[in-house]
């Protein structure tokens, strides 16, 4: 027998929820909440009964709350008859209204009382057993927090920081030709003069990050740290977001964020664009949230990175040895010197 929506709450996924510790018609349980009316920083939450304004109110399914009563969760319910990711939009929808009022981004729940998916605040959604409890939307929500602060990445810095270089010093030129796929530094071939270089191109420098913000650059994973610079400056193609960290955060972190699966899949959803060039916009750089550990433990997988960089760079050596010693030795076979 097919089931309303109305009956899947009721027979199938309130069971679950009291199962998990959400007592339905509790403190922390918001039912049918319109989040365009609702004061979610002093949570003050409207419901149906406040009336309906039609083509203007919305209603989330379930409002989940922290023991502060401040919201964490968000549950977007379907009938057992419908896919259940009909309902990402959705939720999304009413996210993005609670986000302008709070700052963050809560969990989302999707489910039809079979299947459960829940997506983060990175947007990554993955298929669940049941939803979480009150304790571990908690702890979620508290490592949210602790991510970065904007503040903590410059982007796109001014080129007015070297107004007063000498307009023949020569600096380091980068064309996009010369960041590889997924390596974490690149060797700057060329150098120019500041007065060659100042109109049209990117402006950045030593340790800045360098992210391809254009297709196909983007989704292949073109970036890379800038290292060895002329003079400690460089300037280079006008299609990278530059990205600049502050003491509080190490660039090795970020290079291996915005090189990430999860980074350019969330990206690619956000170019803008028409035709065959479409391109990341500065403000999801601007905004993407960055995991900031401790410095110690930046310093170590900062120490990790360069072993690890180290080890492959003289795998490389060794092949490109081994390639030409073969090269030399069929070469000689064909003379019949051997």
């Amino acid at each position: 027998m097919r089931l309303t929506e109305e009956q899947t709450r009721k027979k199938l996924i309130d069971p679950i929820l009291d199962r998990v510790g959400w007592k339905i018609g509790g403190h922390y349980v918001k039912e049918e909440v319109n989040p365009v009316k609702s004061k979610f920083k002093t949570k003050e939450y409207i419901g149906r009964e406040a009336g309906i304004e039609k083509g203007v109110d919305r209603f989330i399914d379930y409002l989940l709350l922290d023991e502060d009563r401040s919201p964490i969760a968000i549950i977007e319910s379907k009938k057992t008859s419908i896919d259940v990711e009909k309902g990402d939009i959705q939720a999304r929808t009413y996210r993005n209204d609670i986000e302008k009022q709070i700052g963050i981004k809560i969990p989302i729940f999707l489910t039809n009382g079979h299947t459960w998916y829940y997506v983060d605040d990175l947007d990554r959604r993955r298929q669940i057993l049941l939803p979480f409890n009150q304790k571990d939307l908690h702890r979620i929500i508290s490592l949210m927090n602790k991510r970065k602060d904007p503040s903590n990445v410059k982007i796109n810095p001014k080129k007015s920081e070297i107004g007063k270089e000498d307009d023949n010093l020569e600096v380091s030129f980068v064309p996009m030709a010369d960041i590889s796929e997924h390596n974490i530094h690149f060797k700057s071939k060329e150098t120019r003069r500041i007065k060659e270089v100042y109109k049209g191109y990117t402006y950045f420098r030593e340790g800045d990050i360098l992210l391809a913000k254009v297709t196909p650059c983007f989704e292949n994973g073109k970036s890379g740290i800038c290292k060895n610079l002329k003079n400690r400056i460089g300037f280079g193609s006008s299609e990278y977001h530059v990205l600049r960290p502050t003491k509080n955060i190490f660039p090795e972190l970020i290079y291996y964020v915005i090189s990430s699966e999860a980074f350019i899949k969330l990206g690619e959803k956000q170019l803008t664009g028409t035709g065959g060039l479409r391109r990341l916009p500065k403000y999801f750089v601007d905004n993407f949230k960055i995991p900031l550990p401790p410095i110690p433990l930046q310093q170590k997988f900062s120490e990790i990175v360069e072993q690890v960089e180290k080890m492959k760079e003289n795998v490389k050596k060794t092949k490109q040895g081994s390639e030409e010693l073969f090269n030399s030795l069929t070469q000689k076979a064909f003379r019949g010197e051997l």
